[in-house]
């Protein structure tokens, strides 16, 4: 009997490849991702830092224009802050969107891969079915044989 072969094949392939490429697509939006939460915190932290810092300086009794020159300061860094939330959130749903486009192509990957390993099975039991009729063949001929044998034995 022939080899197994698979039909959808090059289907199976394709899909295998669209799912790395996928899977490239999604590290590199959880990078992204990554990255801009690492530049929001260390906004956070600058804020923070900034407020001790405010906060130090009018027990210090700070200048009018030095508490002018912080406030505006907060302000922008709040903005900044503000900002790189809203980045963040377009990442984050830029790594839902990835992950869902790779859960559909490994779904589909799935199904041919299960068809396959169906078809394979199926094909084995015919190549089994086969070759237990092939020597059930061979079994009849050599009792075959023994009974002429045996009658045209004196």
């Amino acid at each position: 009997m022939k080899r197994f072969r698979f039909r959808l094949q090059r289907v199976l392939d394709a899909k295998e490849s669209e799912e790395r490429q996928r899977q490239r697509e999604l590290g590199q939006a959880q990078k992204a991702l990554f990255t801009e939460e690492k530049k929001l915190s260390g906004l956070n932290r600058l804020l923070k830092e900034h407020i001790d810092q405010q906060r130090e300086g009018v027990s210090k009794a700070m200048s009018a224009g030095d508490m002018v020159i912080a406030n505006r300061w907060h302000k922008q860094l709040n903005s900044r802050i503000r900002q790189k939330e809203k980045e963040v959130k377009l990442c984050e749903e830029e790594v839902a969107k990835r992950r869902e486009i790779l859960l559909e192509v490994s779904r589909d990957k799935k199904v041919l891969e299960r068809l396959k390993g169906k078809q394979e099975t199926e094909h084995q039991r015919l190549v089994n079915y086969e070759q237990q009729n092939m020597i059930d063949d061979i079994g009849a001929k050599i009792r075959q044989n023994r009974a002429n044998s045996e009658g045209n034995a004196p």
